[in-house]
């Protein structure tokens, strides 16, 4: 019954997928220390669209994690992220999506 139950519920979602349109993006992220790879809170981290310029600004939660939703597809988007003290970090730009699934 249990593997019943796995399958019915892939086809429901493989479904949905399948009449939904994705429209926007979003950008998800940890900043950890260079040495000791220890996430890093309350780090500010901005996220700029470099076709437009648009930029969205954001802070790391008590586990170094940070997320920008709701953003235009496309790119290229470029991620800094700065905390006094520390010397700023820039992650390269990147275009196009790298999908995951939760």
């Amino acid at each position: 019954m249990r593997v019943v139950a796995v399958v019915l519920l892939c086809v429901v979602a493989w479904t949905a997928n399948v009449f939904a349109q994705v429209t926007t993006a979003n950008v998800r992220g940890t900043v950890v220390s260079a040495d000791d790879k220890a996430p890093m809170a309350g780090v500010q981290v901005t996220l700029v669209n470099e076709a437009t310029g648009a930029f969205k600004d954001s802070v790391t939660n008590d586990v170094g994690e940070y997320a920008f939703t709701g953003l235009d597809v496309g790119g290229p988007y470029r991620v800094t992220a700065m905390l006094e003290g520390f010397k700023p970090a820039e992650a390269p730009p990147s275009r196009g999506p790298r999908r995951t699934r939760p």
